[in-house]
């Protein structure tokens, strides 16, 4: 029986023909054996595993992100076009099953697309799937967030922010251990299942002792947003980051639903100075005069206010400590 073909690149690149062939090509692509994505499936048996990649068997969803941290750790560099390429194969060929469906919502696909992100930008904790991660797979893209007690009042104040769109920049800020982290993921969570159904882009940016250079950092960012709402274009991630900037920004303003980017520990837009980083200020300076619907939500330690004309679009926000009352009443 013929499969459905995945449109081509704007270089010219097609995808792979089906999501097994694409499998194979990443363990081609570094030389690994089948055995050494099995030997993190533990569940998984050879013959079973054949069958996905020869096309015979459609992937469970809920194994998705089983098999996407098992290339992972078996050491496949996943770019965030392998990640989109990765979605859009596994979509197309568990939605042609005649038998069996396992038919998701766009809400679902996108709460996987979010935990594979994750994944992404916390390669470190892919060298085991802990507890918390077997949870991610009986409910992909929800982070656990359960056990954040207290600050419901602040959390609705900024969910009523971010969902008035009048609001281009929301900075959370907070020092060390206080939950910026948690609070994002709770953002997360709230748009991933409101009916709204805005698209949601979490990049987490690696600790400033750990990559010291704003430029870097702003890459990552610009990465990961071209591959969620762009095309696969690979020649627009290899462009100068003026052009994937502008690039970036037009998509942005195409989109008609909300774009909700989560940026965790954005003190990377600091030049260490107490000011903004060259390269990240012009960037803020073009999304905030940029005509869109999308909102840049920022975690982080530092932020040293704005002071131009469109800091009117910007709101800065404390993320207050955790009192013994609040917690008493969320807990009720």
């Amino acid at each position: 029986m013929g499969r459905t073909t995945a449109s081509a690149t704007s270089t010219d690149q097609p995808l792979a023909i089906h999501f097994g062939a694409f499998l194979k090509s990443l363990r081609s692509r570094h030389g690994l054996r089948q055995a050494d994505v099995l030997a993190h499936l533990p569940h998984w048996t050879q013959a079973n595993y054949s069958r996905v990649e020869n096309d015979e068997q459609a992937p469970p969803f809920n194994q998705l992100v089983a098999f996407y941290a098992a290339l992972s750790q078996a050491g496949v560099e996943l770019a965030p076009q392998d990640r989109q390429q990765f979605l859009t194969l596994a979509r197309v060929r568990i939605e042609i099953k005649k038998s069996h469906l396992d038919r998701k919502s766009d809400q679902e696909w996108e709460a996987l697309r979010v935990t594979l992100s994750q994944f992404d930008h916390r390669s470190a904790a892919l060298e085991a799937l802990s507890a918390a991660q077997e949870r991610l797979l009986a409910h992909p893209g929800l982070m656990e967030t359960r056990h954040l007690l207290g600050r419901a009042d602040w959390l609705a104040s900024v969910l009523t922010t971010l969902q008035t769109r009048n609001r281009k920049i929301v900075v959370l800020q907070g020092p060390s251990g206080i939950g910026k982290s948690s609070e994002l993921h709770r953002i997360a969570n709230h748009f991933l299942r409101a009916e709204s159904h805005s698209h949601v882009v979490l990049c987490v940016l690696p600790n400033v002792e750990q990559e010291p250079e704003p430029e870097h950092t702003l890459d990552a960012l610009l990465g990961s947003l071209l591959a969620e709402i762009s095309s696969n274009d690979e020649a627009i991630q290899r462009a100068t980051r003026a052009l994937r900037i502008t690039s970036a920004l037009k998509r942005l303003e195409k989109t008609a639903r909300q774009v909700l980017i989560l940026v965790d520990n954005a003190e990377h837009l600091m030049d260490g100075k107490d000011a903004f980083a060259s390269c990240w200020e012009d960037f803020l300076e073009q999304f905030l005069r940029s005509k869109h619907h999308a909102t840049l939500v920022l975690a982080t330690k530092e932020w040293p206010g704005w002071r131009r004309g469109e800091g009117i679009f910007i709101e800065e926000r404390i993320v207050p400590a955790f009192t013994v009352e609040g917690v008493f009443a969320a807990g009720k």
